[in-house]
């Protein structure tokens, strides 16, 4: 019995770490109640089915943890602490207008803010134009307009 109480302990505390993580798609504390429920049956083949409904669960749950992954790469793309690598962005400009020291700024529908970095004569063909933002060598970013092929070199500002 001690054996089996042990044996419980380790199991739950393994199931309950990884459901920590998993807590945007079930609140924790019904998680816990689900896995105490497993733990309190005698009936082992009935333990082991509970066991496995909460490991489907937490398998379900990983797709929606991808798209958010996902969702903040696209959102820290050009920033210097970016954790996945993305070669290039395709993105809609909501604003495009020149700072008081003459570059562009550019922000996007997304809320960044790009900003002209070399000196060059560029002009947009529109006041919202669609935009391709790619890696370059050593970390810098170019921008092209949709259409041309003439690049801009910019940085992320915010």
């Amino acid at each position: 019995m001690k054996k089996q109480m042990i044996a419980g302990a380790v199991l739950a505390s393994c199931v309950v770490l990884p459901m920590t993580v998993a807590a945007e798609t079930k609140p924790l504390d019904a998680m816990e109640s689900d896995l105490f429920k497993c733990f309190a049956m005698t009936d082992e083949q009935k333990r082991l089915v509970c066991y496995d409904d909460i490991s489907r669960n937490l398998a379900e749950a990983k797709p929606e943890k991808k798209e958010l992954a996902e969702k903040r790469a696209v959102a820290d793309f050009g920033l210097t602490h970016q954790t996945q690598s993305f070669d290039e962005l395709e993105l809609q400009a909501v604003k495009v207008e020149k700072n008081p020291s003459g570059d562009w700024v550019i922000t996007m529908e997304n809320g960044q803010v790009w900003e002209q970095t070399k000196e060059q004569d560029y002009r947009f063909r529109s006041n919202q134009p669609k935009v391709r933002i790619f890696k370059l060598l050593f970390g810098s970013y170019a921008m092209t307009e949709e259409g041309r092929t003439k690049k801009l070199r910019v940085k992320r500002i915010n």
